[in-house]
């Protein structure tokens, strides 16, 4: 996709569209104040890329109630000629190891 407000910093550009469903399937509400989503490219490499807005940019709430779930919606900029494959990683809780997600640039 193309992503990025042409804000002072952040060019519009290729970018990857990154949706993320997280669902709270505890008892107790979770706080997602300090949860992050970044994304690598370049295969082994691991090239981070950088996280660009969009209007149609969505994140989570700060709590997830139990029984609930959102999806959050980042943009990562990354080459249209990036080779290699792409990492996600999803850290929602200090307390939890984060989840990585490995595929082939859309």
């Amino acid at each position: 996709v193309e992503a990025g407000l042409d804000a002072p910093g952040e060019k519009r550009g290729p970018a990857v569209r990154v949706p993320v469903t997280i669902t709270n399937g505890g008892t107790e509400p979770v706080d997602l104040g300090g949860s992050n989503v970044s994304l690598t490219y370049g295969g082994d490499e691991r090239i981070p890329a950088i996280s660009v807005t969009d209007t149609e940019t969505f994140i989570w709430p700060v709590v997830l109630q139990p029984g609930e779930k959102a999806t959050a919606v980042f943009f990562f900029a990354v080459p249209a000629d990036a080779p290699g494959d792409v990492r996600v990683i999803v850290d929602l809780l200090a307390s939890e190891p984060d989840v990585v997600f490995v595929g082939s640039r859309p």
